[in-house]
């Protein structure tokens, strides 16, 4: 637990987007249940009102999200700000986003069925935050030396003629002849009338 800890999360620098990721499902699973509190009429909790007008919790997760935003920009590169900015964007996105559909339809839709919005965003980004501190590969990718994909892409067919075009120069043609599927060279080997007329054979399996 400790090896993975420190292999996928402190030395590539991710605490931040980890606790990023924790202070938003945190703060949407609470808002969530608050505001089903309030609905219910349970509880201490009641809706915040100014002037006699309804505040939606979009409003100061506009705020933080802004916030954390700033600070994570403008604050030293090293924690504990990073940590901070990442709690505070966390926050503020889960607020945001716990009322998209707000946002979407401009009117207050919470619990309409136009709503259900708002949880395919929550959940929709708290998957491309998982991904992404995963590193889009949760099987291991920093396993993978530099080396061994060198040798990976080498032994690749077809990437052997773009890395001879992007040896000569030929940047363009080189990326693109890495990745062609493999495919004979038509100039050297020409296709036979038959493969012309009928197409390529393909046996059965």
């Amino acid at each position: 637990m400790t090896s993975w800890w420190d292999r996928d999360i402190v030395e590539p620098g991710k605490e931040a987007l980890l606790l990023c990721l924790l202070a938003f499902m945190v703060t949407f699973l609470s808002t969530r249940t608050i505001v089903r509190l309030i609905r219910a009429g349970r509880g201490p909790f009641r809706n915040v009102s100014a002037g006699g007008m309804h505040i939606h919790h979009v409003v100061p997760g506009t705020i933080l999200l802004i916030t954390g935003g700033l600070l994570a920009i403008g604050a030293p590169p090293h924690a504990p700000w990073r940590d901070i900015a990442g709690v505070v964007v966390g926050v503020g996105a889960a607020l945001v986003l716990d009322e998209f559909a707000l946002i979407l339809h401009l009117r207050d839709v919470y619990w309409q069925p136009a709503g259900r919005a708002s949880v395919t965003a929550v959940l929709l980004t708290a998957g491309v935050m998982g991904c992404v501190l995963l590193g889009f590969s949760p099987l291991g990718v920093n396993d993978v030396h530099q080396q061994e994909w060198a040798v990976r892409m080498v032994g690749r067919p077809g990437a052997g003629g773009g890395g001879r075009r992007a040896a000569q120069g030929q940047v363009r043609d080189g990326a693109a002849g890495s990745l062609r599927p493999p495919a004979r060279d038509r100039r050297q080997h020409p296709a036979r009338p038959a493969e012309l007329a009928l197409g390529p054979l393909v046996l059965p399996p």
